[in-house]
């Protein structure tokens, strides 16, 4: 009876063991497809692209100051832009000037009046970085528009696996450990070690607190890799 004891035991040992062990080995890919708004949120804020909005308010701008000072003006706003345009506070301001429009939109509705919903927009982005185990990849925040949510896009993540690894928002920037994490939601189980995927955020979740994306290591408590968010 006792060796019965003890095989069983022992049986169960290696069972946890190997899942414990055995995601350090093997690779898991994940190949969430991009969405078009996705993509022209990145595109926007990358590549400095105008809408048809931003049109409309340079030609209001040009009647107000003149074909002779636009030019200037245009120069120094640039300037200004290039200087605060990653800052943290500068990216949640223009956050939340899009939500306040769209609240705006909401009451024109109301009245019958047509209402313009605001496009895609990346509200930040950040690099991971090794933590205990070495990795790379891109992380960003995106507001789909309207009524379409916000999404956790992480691109061409190359990080090791290990067993049931978390993907979790934390409110602080430069965590080292899980006593570093502060404030934090978790989104759920990183679903590929590699590759690219979409994690949905929750409704209501306050953008500005959300400072770094981590990949957590949930039965040891150990923190993979980091990316804080700008």
């Amino acid at each position: 009876m006792k060796k019965i004891i003890i095989l069983i035991a022992a049986v169960m040992s290696l069972g946890v063991a190997y899942w414990l062990i055995s995601p350090v080995f093997i690779d898991r890919y994940a190949v969430d497809d991009s969405t078009a708004d996705i993509d022209a949120a990145i595109a926007n804020a990358l590549d400095g692209t105008y809408k048809d909005e931003d049109i409309v308010m340079t030609e209001n701008l040009k009647e107000q100051l003149g074909e002779e000072v636009m030019p200037d003006f245009l120069e120094e706003m640039k300037k200004i832009g290039d200087v605060f345009s990653d800052e943290p506070a500068f990216v949640e301001m223009e956050h939340m000037i899009r939500k306040e429009e769209t609240q705006e939109g909401g009451v024109e509705a109301k009245e019958g009046l047509p209402v313009q919903e605001t496009g895609p927009a990346l509200l930040k982005s950040g690099m991971f970085v090794a933590v205990a185990h070495d990795g790379s990849g891109r992380a960003h925040v995106v507001d789909l528009g309207g009524d379409k949510g916000t999404v956790l896009r992480i691109e061409d993540l190359d990080i090791l696996n290990g067993p049931d690894l978390r993907v979790v928002l934390s409110s602080n920037t430069g965590v080292q450990s899980s006593d570093e994490l502060g404030d934090y939601v978790e989104l759920g189980k990183l679903r590929g070690n590699k590759g690219s995927q979409n994690y949905a955020l929750p409704a209501g979740l306050d953008i500005a607190s959300v400072k770094s994306v981590i990949i957590y290591c949930k039965p040891f408590h150990v923190v993979f890799n980091t990316a804080d968010l700008y």
